[in-house]
């Protein structure tokens, strides 16, 4: 046999057996890139308001004949028009924003009827591996850590009694104070130094400063929830305070479970990001790659999403971003590499830093 020919038979193996092997997933995906339906904004006069427009109506085309009045004029409109509640307040009844803007609805968040009971958080599949190299502890500190054990049943009791609306938030505030919950990044890329650790506990114990945006952030979650459900096709529902028996110092709080039956495993999260302008481009947390939209693998927002899924056992979660005129849903897969440098670095952050603060 020729050199030639023992070469290209190396060279068709070697082609064969790439071809062979799996094709590795994407660890993302853009589901939805596309502008907001935003109505205009309707005038709704009030009652003494509609009582002056009539008379002036009635004024102005009084000489008028019948056929030649405008339609207004023909619609029977009286100063006692029953009104109805629908998304922008109050309208006449009969009128098209009544029935085509109705109050929102618990059935917005729910596409599919048929959808199988949500799973409870977190995955008991689901094993993180435990930490086995602990620093010396003092009694104080060993209290506190025996204070956050918690076993499967009381894990996922925990989850299912601090969801919105009605969970019990104070109970999953207190609960957070003492574990890390956000900032992942944060933590991870610290440098090193006690000051800068210390600085960084100031900052996650202060939590998110409540401030005038806050309610607005709510009304435009919720309404990004909303758009998200009717254009994806998913059921969403909310997330309570999640703690990972295997981690008890760590948790997490989605802002959604969501079922979407084209997808494998068919639940994972969501994560809401409200822009306060005009498109998600405006943010820095977006990169194009070969032409296609990712969020930046370098970004907090990527760790924080790795992180809600690596305490509730979640495979994906979509980040939801929502601006002012547009809406973005970009699924993040589960990133091993990253949430194996993750665990490490938060346990030693805890131990070593965060709770001997406490």
């Amino acid at each position: 046999m020729s050199e030639d020919s023992s070469s290209e038979n190396v060279e068709s193996q070697k082609h064969n057996k790439k071809r062979r092997k799996k094709k590795r997933r994407s660890l993302q995906k853009t589901v939805l890139e596309m502008p907001r339906m935003m109505p205009y904004k309707s005038v709704i006069p009030a009652p003494p308001d509609c009582h002056s427009l009539l008379a002036r109506l009635t004024e102005a085309f009084k000489d008028f004949p019948d056929d030649k009045k405008p339609l207004i004029t023909k619609m029977g409109l009286t100063d006692n028009l029953e009104s109805v509640d629908c998304a922008f307040g109050k309208v006449p009844k009969g009128s098209p924003l009544s029935y085509q803007c109705p109050l929102p609805s618990s059935k917005d968040y729910q596409i599919h009827d048929d959808a199988p009971p949500r799973p409870k958080l977190p995955l008991l599949s689901h094993m993180l591996e435990p930490m086995v190299d602990f620093p010396t502890l003092s009694a104080k500190e060993l209290e506190h850590v025996r204070v956050m054990q918690i076993n499967w049943d009381a894990a996922q009791s925990l989850e299912s009694s601090t969801r919105p609306p009605h969970g019990d938030e104070e109970l999953a505030e207190e609960l957070r104070k003492l574990r890390l919950t956000s900032r992942f990044w944060e933590i991870c890329k610290l440098k090193a130094g006690r000051s800068n650790a210390e600085h960084l506990i100031f900052k996650i114990r202060s939590g998110i400063r409540k401030c005038k945006t806050a309610q607005i952030d709510e009304e435009m979650k919720t309404e990004a929830l909303r758009q998200y459900c009717r254009h994806v096709c998913v059921n969403w529902s909310p997330c309570g305070l999640v703690i990972h028996p295997h981690a008890p110092w760590l948790g997490s709080q989605p802002d959604g479970l969501v079922y979407d039956p084209k997808e494998k495993p068919k639940f994972g999260l969501v994560h809401v990001k409200c822009i306060h302008s005009r498109s998600f481009i405006d943010g820095n947390f977006l990169g194009c790659n070969y032409g296609v939209l990712q969020l930046k693998k370098t970004h907090s927002l990527y760790w924080q999403i790795q992180g809600e899924m690596m305490v509730a056992g979640m495979s994906w979660c979509d980040l939801l971003a929502f601006s002012n005129e547009d809406i973005l849903v970009q699924r993040i897969y589960r990133d091993k590499a990253i949430i194996d440098i993750m665990k490490k670095k938060l346990n030693n952050f805890f131990f070593y830093y965060y709770l001997p603060s406490l």
